[in-house]
């Protein structure tokens, strides 16, 4: 094809020779002119060289409005898609940063937002802050959904519809998260003595996590409320309630039912 012939994208042939291929291809529409010799001395050595192929390889992608229309959503998507994905990422270091200095909830974190995120396509922040939970959980990082919502500026409600459906998505899935593992984190905001603290565990562990797996805060902040009555170390519903970062009430409902758990089992608070 002569470079003086029409060119579909109006006028003449508009060449430039690929140093590589010898393959003469035209500004405008992108066709494939025609084969010269090539200046890169490796390419003689191949059989397409040597056979003077030409391998058609000028496109029509995008010749009229219609199809530039479908290419151009299509890259606009990959475009969006990659931005949101620098994005979580980005969300996902800064939230964890902001709860431990451990690396692996990072790491974990990415791993998890990789993997969900095309089936979800859900909001970035949201999924972020999900991936952020369920690796702080995996690693047993204690952290609240309503603390993980205040660092986060997301509302608790987005993100942790979306952690439980990443819990059921992974082969394995966590295990029960235990009240007796969020004593300590609960104690030490109050300033409770470490002889409370094992007093409170000793008690919970007599006690099926099946019965305190629904609200492990609550029945951690429970235990230590009637761990320490009567002790110089007494405490507050109301103070528990602002160091489990839970409402009052939350608290008071755990009491009740923590002490219907004790009878049933038996179990002595001395």
């Amino acid at each position: 094809m002569d470079s003086k012939v029409t060119c579909p994208s109006g006028g003449k042939h508009n060449p430039i020779t690929d140093d590589e291929t010898g393959e003469k291809i035209c500004r405008k529409c992108g066709n494939v002119l025609g084969i010269s010799e090539p200046t890169d001395p490796e390419y003689k050595d191949r059989p397409e060289a040597k056979e003077g192929k030409n391998f058609a390889l000028g496109t029509w992608i995008g010749k009229n409005k219609k199809e530039r229309k479908k290419v151009m959503k299509s890259v606009k998507y990959v475009e969006r898609f990659d931005v949101n994905f620098a994005k979580g990422k980005e969300k996902i270091e800064t939230y964890a940063k902001a709860i431990t200095p451990q690396t692996i909830v990072i790491e974990r974190a990415t791993e998890l937002f990789t993997k969900v995120r095309r089936k979800l396509q859900r909001n970035t922040n949201a999924l972020a802050a999900a991936c952020v939970l369920y690796a702080c959980r995996q690693y047993k990082i204690p952290i609240t959904p309503t603390k993980l919502a205040n660092i986060t500026h997301v509302k608790k409600g987005k993100f942790t519809s979306i952690y439980r459906e990443i819990y059921g998505m992974e082969d394995t899935p966590l295990p029960l998260d235990k009240a007796v593992n969020k004593v300590r984190l609960v104690a030490s905001k109050v300033g409770l003595s470490e002889k409370i603290v094992r007093k409170a565990e000793k008690i919970l562990e007599k006690i099926p996590s099946s019965e305190t797996g629904s609200s492990p805060m609550g029945i951690a902040a429970a235990v230590l409320f009637l761990a320490s009555m009567g002790s110089k170390y007494s405490v507050t519903q109301r103070q528990l309630a602002e160091a489990a970062e839970m409402n009052p009430q939350a608290i008071t409902n755990s009491v009740k039912r923590l002490n219907q758990v004790l009878k049933k089992y038996k179990i002595r608070l001395s």
